[in-house]
């Protein structure tokens, strides 16, 4: 109609003919306005009448295609609260509490109680799924009184997200009572989607408490229910269920079995999404898939995804928002990009990155950093300083949460950055529990002395002093190691590497000196007690040990 309205409009002379294409453009504008809105509301119009059909018999464009049940007369809340589940399975925190809030702003305002209850437990899956317990338990107040064995969907639903609480807390014997109760309201309802959903992660809460058989039994019965339909999807969740279970048995190899065959259905699927509800499960699995270099680029872009915090140990590969070296160097890494500066370094948000990291990294008192780096400010001038840098310096980091300020002390978030000095920490506490002779990893991390660009900064040196005191002491005593085993050319790496780190350090020449004279090097041998004197003399004005001076003697006269 438009187009033929214009046609005329434009053989009309003089100005009236131009008013005419105007006023024809805002009725076609007002007509699509009111059409979109007109389509919009009968796109959510009740459904009189629910028809269900399979999948195969679907008349209706998949892209076009949108479900809406009415039960009891809380129509308007569930499709809200899906939503809101929808968004939690996917991970966008922020969308999935605003749409259960909006659920439950409907359910109050149409006394829809079983809507109620649902969302409130959806609230407490998504808790849970951040690691909030207390969150969790907190949307489930007051709920236990509606259950009975009259209301099997609000008992299934209950327990289930009663037991992903216990589990986080660390209760074993409730997680199980729970996960029965849950399964047995499920069972009730009599549906194979619930028999896969609630089997699929309530044989976690047996597995915790150690009813490891009944646990991989329920996980069997989910499987053979899975086996076609939507309910396949749920199968990436079962295999991982499987795979938790035969970590906690100490069944390393059969969970790595595991959790291959899900990566290799998960990545077709598209359903590893259905990890999430349990944080205990996803975070141990997806850790281990990646120590055991499983299907790396997707462990790393869920891991990151989820947010899943690093565990204690140091897996290689780690996607961490935020990776610090110190040692040798200084170099920032973020998102595994190396952090770069256009013609001007920001010096003063980088120096106290260091300066936080050198003071250990962790709860440091503000006014530690400000004496530290704003030595010729006074009062205020030096607080506000202070400010602007942490400000700076969390945007140059990206992840604003990494650098935590609070009570007055600045902590780096360890389950998002990584700092070699950490890392460090923990080689050398594990070398020192450890007798395995696997790949040093202490040596490996120290490529140098802490912050080599800071020699002049005194806040920098009782780090450097403790890191390189722990490195040489790890070499004198994984170089007896190596000696004493009779590995005589891994202890003289080992020494000459811990000399180059620290060329002051007699020990390490005494036993360099032993090590290759059991080789039958006796002249590099008596060469090292050389250069050891040489330098004792030039930097210190002092003259070997007499325990020094003995075994160049011996190894001098032959013995």
């Amino acid at each position: 109609m438009l187009l033929a309205g214009l046609r005329p409009a434009w053989r009309t002379p003089g100005w009236r003919g131009l008013l005419v294409v105007p006023a024809l453009l805002v009725v076609g504008a007002v007509t699509y306005m009111t059409n979109a809105v007109m389509a919009a509301d009968r796109m959510f119009l009740m459904p009189q009448h629910l028809a269900m059909v399979p999948v195969t018999a679907n008349r209706v464009e998949l892209n076009r295609l949108v479900v809406g049940v009415a039960l009891n007369g809380d129509a308007r809340a569930y499709p809200v609260q899906f939503i809101g589940y929808h968004h939690h399975r996917t991970g966008d925190r922020s969308a999935a509490e605003q749409a259960l809030d909006q659920s439950d702003r409907i359910a109050a305002e149409h006394g829809l109680r079983q809507s109620e209850f649902i969302s409130h437990c959806f609230r407490s899956y998504h808790a849970t799924s951040w690691w909030d317990a207390n969150e969790g338990a907190r949307a489930l107040d007051g709920l236990g009184a509606a259950v009975s064995d009259a209301t099997p969907m609000l008992g299934a639903q209950f327990h289930n997200a009663t037991m992903f609480v216990e589990m986080l807390r660390g209760n074993g014997p409730a997680a199980e009572r729970h996960a029965r109760l849950a399964v047995a309201a499920a069972n009730r309802l009599g549906a194979p989607f619930f028999t896969v959903s609630w089997m699929s992660y309530a044989a976690g809460g047996l597995a915790m408490n150690g009813a490891f058989d009944e646990a991989e039994q329920w996980l069997d019965t989910a499987w053979a229910h899975s086996h076609n339909g939507f309910l396949v999807t749920y199968r990436p969740a079962i295999l991982a269920t499987r795979a938790w279970v035969a970590m906690l048995r100490g069944r390393r190899d059969i969970a790595r079995d595991h959790l291959r065959h899900m990566f290799s259905i998960g990545h077709d699927l598209q359903a590893l999404a259905y990890l999430r509800n349990c944080p205990l499960i996803k975070d141990a699995v997806l850790a281990e898939a990646l120590e055991a270099r499983i299907e790396v680029p997707l462990a790393r872009q869920l891991i990151r995804k989820f947010r899943v915090p690093a565990p204690p140990r140091d897996i290689e590969g780690w996607p961490w928002p935020v990776r610090v070296r110190t040692l040798g160097t200084f170099r920032i890494e973020v998102d595994d990009e190396p952090l770069t500066f256009g013609r001007k370094t920001p010096r003063k948000p980088i120096a106290l990155l260091a300066a936080l990291i050198a003071f250990g990294g962790r709860h440091v008192p503000e006014q530690k950093l400000v004496d530290a780096l704003w030595t010729d400010d006074e009062g205020d001038s030096a607080g506000e300083a202070f400010a602007v840098s942490l400000y700076r310096l969390r945007k140059l980091l990206v992840h604003p949460d990494v650098v935590q300020f609070a009570d007055g002390l600045v902590s780096l978030d360890p389950a998002q950055v990584w700092v070699d000095t950490w890392a460090f920490d923990r080689a050398v506490a594990e070398a020192e529990r450890s007798d395995d002779e696997g790949p040093d990893r202490v040596r490996q991390l120290y490529r140098g002395p802490f912050l080599p660009a800071e020699t002049a900064s005194a806040w920098s040196l009782a780090m450097r002093d403790r890191v390189r005191g722990q490195f040489l002491r790890h070499v004198a005593r994984t170089g007896r190691r190596h000696e004493d085993a009779g590995r005589l050319d891994d202890a003289v790496q080992l020494y000459e590497q811990g000399i180059e780190a620290d060329a002051l350090a007699e020990a390490l020449y005494a036993g360099l000196m032993r090590t290759l004279h059991r080789l039958g090097r006796r002249a590099e041998a008596m060469a090292v007690f050389r250069r050891l004197r040489q330098t004792l003399s030039v930097t210190l004005g002092i003259a070997p040990s007499a325990a020094s001076e003995q075994l160049f003697e011996a190894i001098r006269q032959g013995d």
